[in-house]
């Protein structure tokens, strides 16, 4: 049996989920990757104005301290943007899995849940993480030089990416919720669990354990029920999702996604 490791305070910083499009052509995977478009987008029109007031002042002989005002003036802006995509997104993502009908009081506080869990993430590391590297762009005089300017911007663009993992990660909760709704339902009956299998994805490159995470690799294969599987995808595993990981359910003799729907 797996020992669970401790989940530290904050995320590791890198890799991470969301780097790369989901290639199956799955919903979930569809959708997941329109989720990550849309984050992508509000960093790239954010990015825009922002690099444009730079590139102003810059021109005009701004300090370095007048051109960190400026990111650190914009930046809420961003995070006001992200918060508004991640949080839309892990409704979306619980909505995607248990319909659109009345949602059930366990979906609900795991949607308050991981929209808390997403915020934080957005305002203590991805908001952070980019002040610190346009920072150090500015003190480099990145900003003098239009080239090197660009691409202090495009270089960060695979971050807001990797949000899409918290929409990868509010799908399989969602799942795992609904599981075990099911398997008190079947108790009531007498009937017995469904198996859960872990699923990699064979196109994928995989992750291995490491300190307060678990491994894809060693999360792979079949468990007796939801309560034995240790995580699920883009949850408490080393890569953060990136390893486009899924879980299945056998439901009358095949495994399914979900409850068979």
């Amino acid at each position: 049996m797996l020992q669970r490791a401790t989940m530290p305070k904050r995320f590791q910083e890198s890799p991470a989920a969301g780097q790369d499009l989901r290639a199956k052509p799955g919903r979930w995977e569809r959708a997941t990757n329109a989720q990550q478009r849309k984050l992508v987008r509000a960093y790239d029109s954010w990015a825009v104005a922002t690099r444009r007031e730079l590139s102003i002042a810059s021109a005009r002989l701004a300090s370095p301290a007048e051109l960190q005002a400026i990111v650190a003036r914009r930046l809420p802006l961003l995070e006001k943007a992200m918060l508004e995509i991640t949080g839309r997104g892990i409704i979306g993502a619980a909505n995607l899995v248990a319909g659109r009908g009345q949602m059930p009081l366990g979906i609900q506080a795991l949607i308050v849940r991981q929209a808390a869990e997403n915020a934080k993430l957005v305002s203590q590391s991805l908001i952070p993480h980019i002040q610190n590297q346009l920072n150090e762009s500015i003190n480099r005089g990145a900003m003098s030089d239009p080239k090197a300017l660009r691409e202090s911007f495009v270089s960060l663009r695979n971050r807001p990416a990797q949000y899409a993992g918290g929409y990868w990660t509010m799908i399989f909760e969602t799942e795992r919720e609904l599981g075990r709704a099911d398997e008190r339902q079947r108790a009531t009956q007498g009937e017995a669990p469904r198996p859960v299998r872990w699923v990699l994805d064979p196109l994928a490159e995989h992750c291995e354990g490491g300190p307060g995470f678990y491994g894809c690799r060693e999360l792979a294969g079949e468990y007796p029920n939801w309560d034995a599987l240790p995580t699920v995808p883009a949850g408490q595993v080393q890569c953060r999702g990136n390893c486009k990981c899924s879980l299945e359910v056998l439901v009358d003799g095949q495994w399914r996604r979900g409850l068979g729907t």
